[in-house]
């Protein structure tokens, strides 16, 4: 599937390149809209602040092995490459089917992405990564929404490119 090149370095970069592509319309080449990454994003911003659903018990085991294994290693090449493996698993509370319009999960992300900003923790340790900065979480959500957005070809580039390289 065509990818285009995405990367952010702050979190403000996030809601302009959602904010045109919500304004200016996108072709879509992955399984999810704009309101679906939205809602996904959104959920898994807030998981740090609010803390992480309880996954089942043997996906729970398969974690917590991981993190102890291999989680910060997991983390801090994903913060130095700056992508996420394609087609990982995520927990189907943060799956979405498609609604009508996309404002109210854009509306959504971008208060989440304001309590982020805000927040200077404590921050609900990862059942993947364990404990995180803020920095080390900021950056995470930053390769995470890169890597769900450039699903998203904007249909109109005026005004686009804040986010991209």
């Amino acid at each position: 599937m065509p990818r285009r090149p995405l990367r952010f370095s702050n979190l403000d970069e996030i809601m302009q390149e959602v904010d045109q592509l919500n304004r200016s319309g996108y072709l879509t080449h992955g399984k999810w809209d704009l309101g679906q990454i939205c809602s996904h994003l959104a959920d898994w911003m807030g998981f740090a602040m609010d803390g992480f659903p309880k996954p089942p018990f043997p996906i729970a085991i398969l974690l917590r092995v991981l993190r102890a294994t291999q989680g910060k290693r997991m983390l801090h090449k994903i913060l130095e490459t700056g992508g996420m493996g394609h087609g990982s698993p995520t927990m189907p509370v943060t799956v979405y089917e498609k609604q009508a319009s996309p404002d109210e999960a854009v509306e959504r992300l971008r208060q989440t992405i304001e309590r982020l900003k805000a927040s200077n923790g404590p921050f609900h340790p990862s059942p993947l990564f364990g404990a995180m900065s803020k920095e080390e979480l900021v950056g995470l959500h930053l390769v995470h929404c890169a890597h769900h957005l450039k699903y998203l070809e904007p249909t109109s580039i005026q005004g686009s490119g804040s986010g991209s390289c």
